[in-house]
C-alpha cells in the first residue's frame, strides 16, 4: 500500500470514528448544540443588520462556538465516566508506547488529535477583529486542550495526558498556519487584480 493510500485510509477511519463518536452522543446535547445554533445565528443576524460586525466574522464566530461545543460534547460529556482518575504525565509516552507494542492505533491517536484542532487554528483569527499571532494561537489552544484534560480528569472521562496537549495545540499550529497561508494567497491574488 503506497503512501497516498494509507493517508485516505486514515481519513476514512477518522471520518468513521467521529460520526460513531456522534452517534453515541446523547440527544439532550445535540437538543442543545440546536438551541445554542439558533441563539447564535439570531444574534448573528441582529448584529449584522445593525452593523455592529462583518458577515465574516459572525458567521467564524457561530462556526467556532459549534465547533468548540461539538468537541467539548465528543471529548467529555458523551463519554462514560470510570472509577478512577486516570493520569500520565510523561511526554510522548504513547509514541514510546506505539513504538514497543508496534500498534499504529496508538499513532492515529496523536495523529486525530493532531486533526481535532486544526479547525481551531483556522477559526480563531477569523473570529478575531484584531490580528492574532502564532503565539496568541499556542496559548489558546493549549488552554483549550489543558481545559478539556481537565475536566476528563475531574469527572473521570478519560485520561488526562500531556500528549493530548502536545497534540492539540500543534493541531491549532497548524490551523493557524493554513488560514495564513489562504489569507496570504488572498491578499496576494487582489493585489494582481489591482495592479
Amino acid at each position: 500500500m503506497n503512501v497516498i493510500d494509507r493517508i485516505i485510509k486514515n481519513i476514512y477511519y477518522f471520518c468513521v470514528s467521529l460520526l460513531k463518536h456522534l452517534i453515541e452522543v446523547p440527544i439532550q446535547w445535540m437538543v442543545g448544540l440546536f438551541i445554542l445554533s439558533v441563539v447564535l445565528w439570531i444574534m448573528f443576524w441582529y448584529k449584522l443588520v445593525h452593523k455592529e460586525i462583518s458577515f465574516k466574522i459572525g458567521f467564524a464566530r457561530i462556526l467556532l462556538s459549534q465547533y468548540l461545543y461539538m468537541i467539548v460534547v465528543s471529548t467529555v460529556l458523551a463519554r462514560p465516566s470510570t472509577d478512577t482518575y486516570q493520569i500520565e504525565l510523561h511526554l510522548f509516552w504513547s509514541y514510546l508506547n506505539a513504538i514497543k507494542l508496534k500498534s499504529q492505533f496508538a499513532l492515529w491517536q496523536g495523529f486525530s488529535n493532531i486533526i481535532m484542532t486544526v479547525p481551531l487554528g483556522c477559526l480563531l483569527p477569523l473570529s478575531l477583529v484584531r490580528e492574532i499571532k502564532l503565539k496568541d494561537i499556542c496559548f489558546m489552544g493549549s488552554l483549550f486542550s489543558l481545559l478539556i484534560e481537565c475536566f476528563q480528569l475531574v469527572l473521570r472521562k478519560g485520561l488526562f495526558e500531556l500528549d493530548d496537549i502536545f497534540h492539540n495545540t500543534m493541531g491549532a499550529v497548524i490551523g493557524y498556519f493554513v488560514y495564513k497561508f489562504y489569507v496570504d494567497k488572498v491578499r496576494t491574488n487582489v493585489a494582481k487584480k489591482l495592479a
